[in-house]
């Protein structure tokens, strides 16, 4: 299998985490389009970079109240999870290791993660940044969504505070729903 098969697999998943995958990816089509690159392996981890969320249980994704520790780091381990799926499906390595990082550096000190070159570390970044924009802009079962503008603010703020997001995807993203 593959990148099509991994597709098949987020479709089986919550409605909720489909989408998301597949807004990512036509959010990070469009970028590349509006900055004229190319990236196929940015668009096919964009269309993956919630696969490890089936390893969450639907209890813990769909619910209306806020997490508890144990749940919250349940969840973050779903980039890893989505990884080593993503290995055992043979994705190119590339792929991989953006869906790896796509919240940042994996929090888990294990020896078969590899580092990230600064090239995957950017394209991650930038997966991150369409994933964050689109959750905060979308109607979730425990909030409502926010407004393009509020949500391009605090992750304007967030970004000059810690450099979590993608300046050129902020860039874009302001322009696209913001103006």
């Amino acid at each position: 299998m593959s990148i099509d098969g991994l597709r098949e697999l987020v479709q089986t998943l919550d409605k909720e985490t489909m989408l998301n995958c597949q807004c990512v990816r036509l959010l990070t089509e469009e970028y590349l389009a509006y900055a004229g690159r190319d990236s196929p392996e940015l668009v096919q981890a964009a269309s993956i970079c919630d696969v490890g969320k089936m390893y969450v249980s639907s209890r813990i994704l769909q619910k209306e109240s806020g997490l508890s520790l144990a749940e919250m780091q349940i969840v973050r381990l779903h980039p890893y999870m989505g990884w080593l799926t993503a290995k055992e499906y043979g994705v190119p390595d590339e792929v991989a290791q953006i869906v790896l990082f796509h919240h940042g550096r994996s929090p888990l000190h294990l020896q078969d993660i590899p580092m990230g070159s600064d090239e995957v570390l950017t394209k991650a970044r930038m997966i991150y940044t369409f994933d964050a924009f689109h959750a905060m802009t979308s109607e979730r079962c425990y909030r409502n969504a926010m407004e393009p503008r509020l949500a391009m603010e605090i992750m304007t703020e967030e970004c000059h505070r810690e450099m979590t997001f993608d300046g050129s995807v902020l860039d874009f993203l302001k322009r696209r729903y913001c103006l």
